[in-house]
């Protein structure tokens, strides 16, 4: 199992959780997510991480970049409404 000791960046310190992961050789896990309140203001954020196992520590500073995904369109509507009144027969 590996902790994530610390994980830290212009964002925030953040808490990993979990706080402990199984990660088998060669495989990729991910924590849960986490969210800064600070918003991101530049294109790449440099985050320290410091992960432990049986003991022994290990730091490395990622840098993550932002990656903006286009905004969703919106669906057509299912009935589109009319914008021409409809002549009332009655009113002849």
């Amino acid at each position: 199992m590996v902790e994530v000791a610390d994980f830290n960046s212009d964002l925030g310190n953040f808490v990993v959780l979990p706080e402990k992961i199984a990660i088998a050789p060669g495989a990729s896990v991910e924590a849960d997510p986490m969210v800064s309140r600070l918003g991101v203001s530049e294109t790449e954020i440099p985050v320290t991480v410091r992960l432990r196992l049986e003991g022994k520590s290990d730091q490395q500073i990622l840098t993550l970049k932002v990656v903006k995904e286009p905004a969703p369109v919106a669906p057509a509507p299912m009935n589109p409404v009319s914008t021409q009144e409809t002549p009332n027969p009655q009113s002849r």
